[in-house]
């Protein structure tokens, strides 16, 4: 008896393990990633960052508007690369003269205001840096400021179904630390 109470805890604990640390299975309640992702599929994510997230992975994250929600996009764009702003929403291809680079850590970029609509939420969300704007002076912890160095990477996710998904072009950008992790596989 002793014995089977053993291996009994020891099974939990590594199932728990595994979910906490390793792998988690996530059920998709949406039309949003088809044709790739069918609702109800079950997406196995690998939760262990040995790798950075790259331009065509399809990712786990903490929604970030209300990080309870976990979403599941693939990632369009990574840190560095360009967006172009087109009737309020932001794009990959070049069809605009206002540009927005996706920040990555350590990056200084220039906060003017043309960008600083796009880029002080991320600052002081995610960032959790004070900026501000007042008459024509932009202020980054109550210092004027024309830059900023971010601290960590950010993503451009997108559906698979875009006509169906509600992902970066409606809510911006995704922050390294919400990365939850990358696609294994898919089981129905």
């Amino acid at each position: 008896m002793q014995k089977t109470i053993t291996y009994l805890t020891i099974a939990i604990l590594l199932t728990v393990g595994l979910k906490l640390w390793v792998v988690e299975g996530f059920i998709i309640p949406t039309r949003s990633m088809q044709p790739t992702l069918q609702v109800g599929d079950k997406l196995w994510i690998n939760k262990i960052p040995l790798t950075s997230v790259k331009k065509g992975d399809i990712i786990a994250f903490d929604f970030p508007l209300d990080t309870r929600e976990k979403y599941v996009k693939r990632c369009a764009a990574v840190s560095g690369d360009t967006l172009y702003k087109i009737n309020g929403s932001y794009v990959l291809m070049p069809q605009s003269s206002t540009i927005f680079i996706v920040p990555k850590r350590g990056q200084t970029l220039d906060i003017n205001a043309d960008n600083f609509a796009f880029y002080q939420p991320i600052i002081q969300r995610y960032e959790k840096t004070q900026a501000g704007i007042i008459g024509d002076k932009m202020y980054i912890n109550n210092q004027i400021g024309h830059n900023y160095t971010f601290k960590q990477d950010y993503y451009y996710v997108l559906g698979d179904n875009p006509s169906d998904s509600y992902d970066s072009r409606n809510w911006g950008l995704v922050p390294a630390d919400y990365v939850i992790g990358k696609a294994l596989f898919v089981t129905k």
